[in-house]
């Protein structure tokens, strides 16, 4: 397994929260880090990145090495 850093925010409450998970790979890391998005994500990382936006949401997931 890879780490990553997953961030998210809302444009609700414009807090940037970020977690560091453990996971295979980004969609992955992104379940893993239990930010509530409510809502159904594509497989492509550029189209789920633009669905939450979509949702006035925001979130980015980085593999740290």
């Amino acid at each position: 397994m890879k780490k990553f850093a997953v961030s998210y925010i809302t444009f609700f409450d414009n807090m940037l929260l970020t977690k560091i998970v453990e996971a295979n790979n980004w969609k992955e890391a992104l379940d893993k880090s239990e930010f509530m998005l409510g809502y159904e994500l594509p497989d492509i990382y550029e189209d789920a990145q633009s669905e939450a936006f979509n949702c006035d949401s925001m979130f980015n997931v980085t593999e740290i090495k």
